[in-house]
């Protein structure tokens, strides 16, 4: 992702409840959500 969000990534959930959850790895190798986004088509 770009701008403010740069070094963030993002995973688009499809289906019935679609939506989008936004990441970013840590200096660990762990995983921190930063936001769930439900009910959007992405």
């Amino acid at each position: 992702m770009g701008g403010d969000r740069s070094g963030q990534r993002a995973i688009d959930i499809k289906g019935i409840g679609q939506g989008r959850i936004v990441y970013e790895t840590n200096s660990d190798g762990g995983i921190d959500i930063i936001q769930i986004l439900t009910k959007n088509d992405y």
